[in-house]
């Protein structure tokens, strides 16, 4: 099975990139929801909604602090699995809680 590289292309700088089609499963019971990913270029750790979350089910792992543009904050963590290239590709990614993912 050949993978390429998921590869969007601007006429200027971008600081996120929008990506379709993007899976995340609840890597504990299997259920999966069909969403969008924001990649931010900036980011150092990966998040998910806190819908997202509740909606498959998504047991916590515990509490970190992350440090954004209002100050400290501590918000749950997670296990997931990312889906990308048609579920050719599939992760076991960390994630942390945030409110909501905006553009």
């Amino acid at each position: 099975m050949e993978i390429h590289a998921i590869s969007r292309y601007y006429n200027s700088t971008s600081n996120t990139i929008i990506t379709d089609g993007i899976k995340v499963a609840n890597p504990f019971t299997g259920d999966t929801e069909k969403t969008s990913g924001i990649w931010d270029t900036g980011a150092m750790t990966s998040s998910i909604s806190k819908y997202l979350a509740q909606k498959l089910g998504l047991p916590s792992l515990g509490k970190t602090t992350v440090i954004g543009v209002h100050g400290p904050k501590p918000v749950d963590t997670y296990m997931i699995t990312l889906c990308l290239n048609n579920e050719n590709m599939r992760f076991n990614v960390a994630v942390t809680e945030c409110d909501q993912l905006t553009e």
